[in-house]
């Protein structure tokens, strides 16, 4: 499923990949980023000149805007982009729409939060990315794309609930060491495999029919896991009695939720 693209007009999408819409009312935009002491970013407001902005190694740095009048704000960055490490918007306020489709450029990017923002673009151009990786990109239903694609990728956390992603999970879930949440997107779980989950996993109301739930619990079985919240429940469909086994051995030692008849 591919959204409508953000509107934003081409002098715009021809900068650099991150090119963000702000619309300020009376709360400023806050840029939170990684990048080595050794480089430096360009940044611009969209209401004046561009700042400089050095990196401080693991510790990050937060830009603030200094708008004056409410209105919306074209806000971009240049400079030394393949070394940013990491981007973070998780504030609500002002609200923020942008893309990723270029975001693959950024070759150093290992950390993506995007939360109660507007983004949209394929998670495939994030392939050419770093990792392990982090994302989460909570509540952006325009974030599309096949998460099977990133089998090969090691992800330490992975939260896309509420985006339109979609694809096999179980062709790469056995890849991922730490929390995944899918809650709400497209994804299916088409196969039965030996998944020893990470971390939490929350697929609640993603539209999976019995055989989907039944075969993410027998995975799930067959991996061993322990010790970890599993929420297959809200408008998914009812396991069946092909995972009463299952069922039993993960209810005995995680928090499990999931329908039942």
């Amino acid at each position: 499923m591919k959204p409508v693209l953000v509107d934003v007009s081409d002098k715009w999408r021809s900068r650099p990949p991150i090119v963000l819409k702000v619309e300020y009312t009376d709360t400023q935009f806050a840029f939170k980023f990684k990048a080595p002491a050794t480089s430096t970013l360009d940044i611009y407001d969209g209401d004046g000149p561009m700042t400089q902005v050095a990196g401080q190694d693991d510790a990050t740095v937060t830009h603030t805007t200094s708008y004056s009048a409410a209105g919306t704000y074209y806000f971009y960055v240049e400079g030394d982009l393949e070394y940013i490490t990491g981007i973070f918007f998780n504030s609500t306020a002002p609200f923020a729409t942008g893309s990723i489709d270029r975001w693959g450029e950024l070759k150093s990017l290992v950390g993506i939060t995007i939360i109660n923002h507007d983004f949209e673009g394929d998670i495939v151009n994030l392939l050419a990315c770093s990792e392990p990786i982090s994302y989460i990109f909570n509540n952006n239903s325009r974030i599309y794309g096949d998460i099977s694609l990133f089998a090969s990728k090691t992800i330490t956390l992975f939260n896309l609930g509420g985006t339109s992603i979609s694809g096999d999970f179980s062709l790469s879930c056995t890849a991922w060491p730490g929390l995944c949440a899918v809650a709400g997107s497209l994804v299916t779980f088409d196969t039965i495999v030996s998944w020893t989950a990470g971390g939490n996993f929350f697929a609640q109301s993603t539209g999976w029919t019995s055989t989907m739930v039944d075969n993410c619990l027998i995975s799930l079985a067959n991996g061993g896991t322990t010790g970890k919240v599993i929420n297959l429940g809200g408008t998914n469909a009812v396991r069946t009695s092909a995972s009463d086994a299952a069922f039993a051995q993960l209810d005995a030692v995680n928090t499990l939720t999931v329908n039942e008849e």
